[in-house]
């Protein structure tokens, strides 16, 4: 294999990150990159990344504590609703605040559902068959430069996985704290809608 077709297979995966919108490391700075460079900057990425992993635990953890609060509050109010009705057997007007927060209850269990489901995260390493390209074994590249070509390979998917789970991760926050927000106004929502009953 020569030396352009090298180039060739580097162009083409600069186009696809550039396409993408996804960062790499510029040709000066890899040039000036020894081993130990590559390796401390691979181990900490690889450290934010197995970070946005773990998030991910976090956030499944707290969301089944908002499914167990809710879950509760739902078995508690129909409880409540089917006391009171088998008692009156007749509408009673002071039920009308149990079934708005009844409906309202279950809007907040659909989207705590929505938000633990279980997402495509990506996670560290690389498939051998990646490693084993052959721009990697080229020739013309020294053998103990390999070793940094497959630092900086991986440090600029990492960096790529990092955003992508980075994203998931905001989405997924962002969406637990608008239901915990809702949870917590639920007192005032029921107090509204009873004393205009």
């Amino acid at each position: 294999m020569s030396l352009q077709f090298y180039n060739y297979l580097a162009e083409r995966k600069n186009e696809e990150f550039e396409k993408r919108g996804l960062w790499k490391a510029a040709v000066n700075e890899k040039e000036k990159l020894t081993k130990d460079d590559a390796k401390f900057i691979f181990e900490q990425a690889e450290k934010f990344l197995k970070d946005s992993v773990e998030s991910s635990e976090t956030i499944v953890s707290r969301m089944n504590t908002l499914i167990t609060i809710i879950s509760g509050s739902l078995i508690a109010l129909i409880g409540y609703i089917i006391t009171k009705e088998v008692r009156n057997c007749s509408f009673d007007k002071t039920l009308i605040a149990p079934y708005f927060s009844l409906a309202y209850l279950y809007i907040l269990a659909w989207l705590s559902f929505n938000n633990y489901k279980p997402r495509d995260y990506v996670l560290p390493g690389s498939l051998p068959e990646d490693l084993f390209n052959p721009s990697f074994f080229h020739e013309d590249i020294p053998r103990e430069d390999r070793i940094i070509r497959y630092y900086v390979n991986e440090i600029e998917n990492y960096q790529a996985k990092i955003e992508a789970n980075s994203e998931i991760n905001n989405q997924r926050w962002g969406r637990y704290t608008f239901i915990a927000k809702l949870l917590v106004a639920l007192p005032l929502f029921l107090l509204v809608i009873y004393l205009f009953t």
